[in-house]
């Protein structure tokens, strides 16, 4: 019943899908927050058109090309995103953050 992670990310549309994909590596795949944070991402497009990342490899996007995704394929760090992250232990009271590498930040949690 306690926070554990605090976070975000601007993007318009495209918001919800990486705070999304943040989420699912975070939480499902118990990522490091830094990796998940500096991951490749995708997002769709109001025409259904997917645009992904390079750095998900060719297996990942042959296989989407193949069942028939529109795919535009970009340069690492090409789909954008600002995702700034902090998980809270509410045992220990620490905190671990990890700023986005797409842009220049950082993250910083304060203990009360």
């Amino acid at each position: 019943g306690r926070p554990v992670l605090v976070g975000g990310t601007p993007g318009g549309p495209n918001q919800v899908q990486w705070n999304f994909q943040i989420l699912t590596d975070v939480l499902d795949l118990e990522m490091p927050l830094e990796r998940a944070v500096a991951g490749p991402r995708w997002a769709w497009t109001e025409a259904l058109h997917v645009n992904i990342e390079s750095d998900f490899g060719r297996p990942v996007l042959e296989s989407l090309a193949a069942r028939g995704h529109d795919l535009s394929v970009l340069p690492p760090k090409g789909v954008g995103g600002r995702v700034q992250l902090i998980r809270l232990d509410p045992d220990s009271r620490q905190r671990e953050g990890a700023g986005d590498p797409r842009i220049n930040g950082s993250v910083l949690a304060t203990m009360r």
